[in-house]
């Protein structure tokens, strides 16, 4: 058995259905609705196949429902069942490839009729099924499953509205739980899948698998017209996954070029139809050759970076494209936009040139996974969306393994979403948190569908990296968040067992948004409740997939050292003239930056959120004038970034300049400094003239972008 979350080490540990076997359950009446004859627990279930063929299906049902029964021997084979057993409900399963339909399930009077097109289409009937036998037959443990999509007693059939179905989230990492839920994991079910050809490759391929750039071979991309590197495929193909697949799965392969705009321009790629810009004649030419050699597996291209122009020709049937969802705004107005009008026009023309389409998208902030982030009315908006357009698959890339707040309910709706795309988020939204958080449901549901709610009317477009000043004006009431802390936290106190781990993951997420609300000053700063809301934080540790806050440079433990041992809010405490004061800028500002305000409110930016507080600048030089009201001595000083995972460098040098004079230069070596790391940087500026304002000159290193937060001006 295992868990829907990974449970916390503090509160829960994982338990078998073994030991559940020891327990004694009180026997209760299973009742059916919708006109079906009353089923007695004290009865077995009788479970049969249509043909011989069925028998693995017989034996899985089996065995699956008896490990979680309090009494062995619940469900039994029809063929093995004595005549003075008394039937509770006879389970009827076949397994039709010639199905119309994906699945199909019958209610008869005490019989239920399980049909299922494939494998994995059977496997999450029988646990619907196991799903909605479970909440009304006390003898058989559910309680580590996900709520049934399909309603007990109520027959129904239907179509997965996408043939494959993937979600990268940390609620979707137990292989054994997949398949229970309808969807896949690119870990798991990807023969290789991203830009990872070089783990096929392998060590020592040679030069020739590489591309040619300038003359010379680069390791740094390939050329995809090498024979070296068709063949190391091939073996790896071979070696890994055999001709045909284990049990004739259709395995998946993703065929792209490493991430930059690099292009091979040997001779051979080149006659292919490479271009300086554009490898997709040697990349279609090299998915083409491998999808001819192995044809009972799919392989797929990208359309992405140096793959964006279209192929010339159609492709064999096992391929397909992965599509990047990146470019389409994320809001519940997306048919509104001309993003989504350009996308669907590319939609439109890979559809002529391949029989699979698959949307890679996104389903969370990647700069923050622990503030709640209301995406499911956007996700649903969008995958009506690609089914208009023929799109056949879905990968949903998330947190990954790490935890991030709400992820347990999204990733329940995500899935029954991705196979009927028109359900009701809220019914889905309400029965999750009633089967998983049975005793802090109301709280939950209270908060979470009015955000969701909010989004899908406001039509407003979430961050997919944002800071917390932008979760805030768009849907995050600070007030609002707050009570619900408090009422959550309230009612956790109360609570044990599994619901208490879960609790406790939402609340330990929860401390790091209201710390950086405190951060932000969206709401006043208080130390002491800093400091107890660092303290709860650092309970992360003892908690599973719980040490980052962002995709990428976010340790949690550094987050939490870093503002234990720094103030964020300086004011006027330094003696600065111009708290809050206008700055001025002589050069153009990045459009959607930051207002020049933020130079002056006496807030401090951290070195690990570049979203907040801090005013980026593109341009090789930048400008900016502040005033002086009397004549002195002062001394400018000026908060830095350097953040070389986001192309965000200290500036080359910084001039103070009054008028025509030059008051003081300053340069920085960047290349001696952290990737990550803040500073205030001081300047002279003595003998500074009243009125007229001081010029702060200020000079980017070659291709990087500058980062500024505090500006101030300390007379001496």
């Amino acid at each position: 058995m295992y868990n829907w979350l990974s449970p916390s080490r503090t509160y829960c540990n994982r338990f078998s259905c073994m030991a559940k076997t020891v327990l004694c359950y009180v026997l209760m009446s299973l009742v059916c609705s919708c006109g079906l004859v009353a089923q007695s627990s004290t009865g077995y279930y009788v479970v049969a196949g249509v043909s011989s063929d069925d028998n693995q299906w017989v034996n899985y049902f089996c065995d699956h429902i008896n490990k979680r029964a309090s009494l062995l021997g619940v469900a039994v084979k029809e063929a093995d069942m004595d005549k003075g057993e008394k039937k509770a409900l006879r389970i009827v399963l076949h397994q039709s490839p010639s199905m119309t339909e994906d699945y199909k399930i019958t209610f008869g009077d005490k019989e239920v009729r399980l049909e299922a097109k494939d494998k994995g289409k059977m496997i999450w009937l029988m646990y619907q099924l196991m799903q909605m036998i479970g909440e009304r037959d006390n003898r058989i443990d559910v309680t580590d499953l996900p709520p049934s999509y399909l309603k007990y007693g109520m027959s129904a059939s239907g179509t997965f509205a996408f043939d494959y179905r993937s979600l990268y989230t940390s609620a979707n990492t137990d292989p054994e739980l997949m398949p229970i839920l309808g969807v896949g994991n690119v870990d798991y079910d990807w023969g290789l899948w991203g830009h990872n050809l070089q783990k096929a490759i392998g060590k020592n391929p040679g030069e020739s698998v590489y591309a040619l750039i300038d003359g010379a071979r680069n390791s740094d991309q390939f050329c995809f017209s090498s024979d070296v590197l068709y063949n190391r495929l091939v073996n790896y193909i071979l070696n890994n996954y055999g001709e045909i697949g284990k049990n004739g799965e259709a395995y998946r392969f993703a065929i792209m070029p490493n991430d930059n705009d690099l292009v091979c321009q040997c001779e051979a790629c080149r006659r292919a139809g490479n271009t300086p810009h554009s490898a997709t004649p040697a990349v279609s030419a090299m998915v083409t050759r491998l999808a001819k050699r192995f044809p009972h597996y799919l392989f797929f291209t990208s359309s992405y970076l140096t793959t964006e122009q279209l192929p010339s020709q159609k492709f064999p049937p096992n391929v397909g494209v992965l599509i990047s969802a990146m470019d389409l705004p994320m809001t519940t107005k997306i048919a509104d936009t001309p993003q989504a009008r350009k996308f669907g026009h590319l939609l439109d023309q890979w559809r002529g040139l391949c029989n699979h389409i698959y949307i890679w998208d996104y389903c969370c902030n990647f700069d923050d996974y622990l503030t709640p982030y209301p995406c499911l009315y956007v996700q649903q908006k969008r995958l009506l969306f690609y089914k208009q357009h023929g799109v056949t698959g879905i990968v949903y890339n998330g947190s990954g393994p790490d935890y991030s707040t709400f992820d347990d309910v999204q990733s329940y709706v995500l899935a029954q979403l991705m196979n009927d795309p028109t359900a009701d988020v809220q019914s889905l939204i309400n029965v999750f948190f009633d089967s998983r958080y049975p005793t802090s449901s109301t709280i939950l549901k209270a908060y979470y569908d009015p955000l969701e709610q909010q989004v899908l009317q406001s039509g407003v477009e979430l961050p997919l990296y944002g800071g917390i000043d932008e979760a805030e004006s768009k849907y995050l009431n600070a007030t609002t968040f707050n009570k619900f802390f408090n009422d959550l936290d309230k009612a956790a106190k109360k609570v044990d067992g599994d619901e208490r781990a879960r609790l406790n993951l939402l609340l330990t997420g929860f401390n790091f948004t209201l710390l950086e609300l405190q951060r932000s000053h969206i709401v006043p700063p208080n130390k002491d409740a800093k400091a107890q809301y660092l303290e709860n934080l650092k309970g992360h540790s003892d908690l599973d997939h719980f040490s980052v806050y962002r995709e990428a440079n976010g340790n949690l433990d550094d987050y939490i050292n870093y503002m234990q041992s720094h103030d964020t809010y300086r004011g006027q405490d330094l003696g600065n003239v111009i708290y809050h004061q206008a700055v001025r800028s002589v050069t153009p500002l990045d459009e959607g930056c930051k207002p020049l305000s933020v130079l002056t409110d006496g807030v401090v930016g951290i070195p690990y959120d570049y979203h907040v507080q801090w005013l980026i600048h593109t341009g090789s030089k930048m400008i900016l004038q502040i005033p002086v009201s009397a004549a002195g001595n002062y001394t400018v000083s000026i908060g830095l970034l350097q953040g070389e995972p986001w192309h965000i460098n200290y500036p080359q040098r910084i001039e103070i300049w009054q008028g025509n004079k030059q008051l003081s230069v300053r340069t920085t070596d960047w290349e001696e400094q952290a990737p990550i790391e803040r500073k205030d940087e001081e300047l002279e500026a003595y003998h500074s003239s009243a009125g007229t304002p001081l010029e702060i000159r200020i000079y980017a290193v070659d291709g990087k972008k500058v980062a500024l937060d505090e500006i101030e001006l300390i007379k001496d």
